[in-house]
């Protein structure tokens, strides 16, 4: 029984770190602006405050990981990077942190990760940019490593950087548009370019459903769905009549996942975002990693973060009219654990795995984490369907128990 390799891969070996230098030009200011927000730092609405809690703490668990992985192989750390190319001013008029700042304070806890944390903070606003750097300066006045600010538009001089960024740095990237100008496939993934690089980007559901087939716009979005992607999704919204946008939604977004997979992005999971005075999808923020185990993590964090389910099953979804879940996990309705040992048995039969490799070999794909898992396995073994290297009781399952599968 092979173990499932789940792990971000060992790096290159012997690799040199090298200063972070960002070589772009000088800021353009005074070309206009590419996002238009408004008011819209006055006061932070409940879905920003859980869009910044869901890649704030999935920072914390990614750097955890790269320093754990790389001190294993190397002894060294090595230079972490947080790239935000939409940072904002870093606070909320109401007083409110925005993503930046909740980073900081996530890297600050450890001092190993604070030591080789390097961070790029770019703006199209440099009253925003402004604003950060002083806050930070006023509250993080002993960081080791400043970082660099710049307050230009995102576009292909960003992407040229982000391919020639050094081997050594493993990079988590924010890229977070007002709307979808200058999120291109190029520069997602760019962002993945290096070993244990993932990123978390902003995907405007509402307005590219409702621009998709607007002359105006196509050269934008024709960099976002590249070749024949960008036909597909047309199509897709062509097709579909008004009333059937859940499944014209899905479609959509697999649309795009594909698209990432088919560049490079092994692993994207997606979480939407409904509309506070409408029943419908405002945006999506999506993940995408080279690494299992870095989707793994954030399925956990974004459940954690979800407030609905649809037929039984967990949605990865954020609805500001329902209230979030409390505690991290809640019991799921008893069909949709029923559903998910269904499909154990059908997949593993006959065979003898860990409760760890079931769920890497199955959950890629589905809406459910681990907790759900040993909750099914429990569920089979009282059905007696499977057996266990040990008896499985009301302490729970544990990682490592083994489990044989009867054949179907």
């Amino acid at each position: 029984m092979g173990k499932t390799k789940h792990r971000y891969p060992k790096e290159t070996e012997g690799e040199q770190f090298l200063p972070l230098d960002f070589p772009l030009e000088q800021e353009k200011s005074g070309q206009g602006t590419q996002n238009d927000p408004g008011a819209f730092y006055d006061q932070q609405s409940l879905s920003s405050a859980v869009k910044a809690k869901i890649v704030s703490e999935y920072f914390e668990h990614w750097s955890q990981i790269i320093k754990v992985t790389k001190k294993k192989h190397n002894s060294s750390i090595g230079p972490l990077a947080y790239i935000d190319l939409y940072c904002g001013p870093g606070i909320y008029d109401d007083g409110n942190k925005s993503t930046p700042i909740l980073i900081l304070e996530k890297a600050q806890k450890d001092p190993e990760i604070w030591d080789h944390l390097y961070c790029k903070f770019n703006d199209i606003e440099p009253q925003y940019v402004a604003a950060l750097e002083g806050y930070i300066e006023a509250h993080f006045p002993d960081i080791p490593n400043k970082p660099q600010y710049s307050h230009i538009s995102v576009g292909d001089q960003i992407v040229n950087f982000l391919r020639e960024k050094p081997e050594s740095y493993s990079s988590l990237s924010f890229i977070d548009p007002w709307g979808y100008k200058g999120l291109t496939m190029d520069l997602i993934c760019a962002t993945l370019k290096t070993w244990g690089s993932d990123a978390i980007f902003f995907f405007n559901y509402d307005r590219i459903n409702r621009d998709i087939n607007n002359p105006i716009v196509w050269e934008h979005l024709e960099r976002l769905f590249t070749g024949d992607m960008f036909q597909r999704v047309q199509a897709i919204v062509r097709s579909f009549k008004q009333g059937l946008s859940e499944e014209k939604e899905r479609e959509i977004i697999s649309c795009m996942a594909e698209a990432l997979k088919n560049y490079g992005g092994k692993f994207v999971l997606p979480f939407s975002f409904k509309m506070a005075n409408k029943h419908r999808t405002s945006h999506y923020i999506i993940f995408v990693s080279k690494a299992q185990k870095g989707y793994e993590v954030m399925k956990e964090i974004m459940y954690k973060n979800s407030a609905t389910y649809r037929r039984g099953a967990p949605h990865l979804s954020y609805d500001p009219k329902v209230e979030l879940l409390q505690g991290t996990f809640e019991a799921l309705a008893a069909t949709s654990i029923e559903e998910l040992a269904r499909q154990l048995l059908v997949k593993f039969s006959g065979q003898t795995l860990s409760v760890e490799n079931i769920f890497h070999e199955h959950n890629v794909g589905t809406p459910y984490c681990l907790e759900h898992y040993k909750d099914a396995i429990k569920l089979l073994y009282e059905q007696h369907k499977i057996k266990a290297d040990r008896a499985i009781d009301k302490r729970g399952v544990g990682n490592k128990r083994i489990i044989t599968f009867s054949i179907c």
